[in-house]
């Protein structure tokens, strides 16, 4: 049983980061609030969406009533109300569930884990239909990506321009090699130009 979850997770088409988070779940190692009270950390044990029973695990992704307002709304089938074992609720969800819809369901608990951690540390509320955007969006966004095939550039051998080819500095001169990107509201010439000088310096200084 426990060979065929894992399988079934890691053939699952979603960022790593997300199953990644899963695989937390499944092993009992996410933090939640009473995860981190076993390990001697002082925290409220209370669901911070509600604050009326535990934070769990199983509670947090499933039975939390904003984790089953954000189930309901994917149409996702429901898993059994009677183990408080993520394990087993998972794979509930793997046997009742085609592998495009456990796409969504994986993408569904690291959206909750992810509103529940904006509720926590930036104290932002979230509504189902937000949780239900990211998921698509974030999902849609990593299949684009991920799709893109990105083959290496094969130049035929003497098309190279001569002005574009590296060439070795002349004795006693430095070359520095540069890269960046310039993004809206940074000061980027002032950074880049600190740096190049930081180099020559560390270059030129003798102790």
């Amino acid at each position: 049983m426990e060979d065929m979850v894992w399988k079934t997770l890691w053939k699952i088409k979603a960022p790593p980061k997300v199953l990644h988070l899963m695989w937390k779940a499944l092993t009992n190692c996410l933090p939640t609030r009473t995860q981190l009270y076993s390990k001697h950390i002082h925290v409220k044990l209370s669901c911070p969406f509600y604050h009326i029973e535990e934070e769990t695990i199983v509670h947090v992704l499933l039975h939390c009533q904003f984790s089953k307002s954000c189930w309901n709304r994917f149409g996702l089938a429901s898993v059994s109300a009677h183990s408080s074992n993520f394990f087993l609720r998972f794979k509930d969800l793997v046997d009742k569930n085609t592998p495009k819809l456990m796409e969504e369901a994986v993408m569904l608990c690291w959206s909750i884990w992810q509103a529940k951690n904006g509720v926590i540390w930036n104290q932002k509320s979230c509504s189902t239909a937000d949780v239900m955007f990211t998921v698509r969006l974030t999902l849609a966004q990593w299949k684009h990506a991920h799709s893109r095939k990105f083959e290496p550039l094969l130049v035929p051998s003497g098309t190279y321009d001569s002005g574009e080819r590296w060439t070795k500095p002349t004795t006693h001169m430095l070359k520095i090699n540069v890269d960046g990107a310039i993004f809206k509201g940074a000061n980027a010439k002032y950074i880049f130009f600190e740096h190049v000088l930081l180099v020559l310096h560390c270059y030129c200084w003798r102790p």
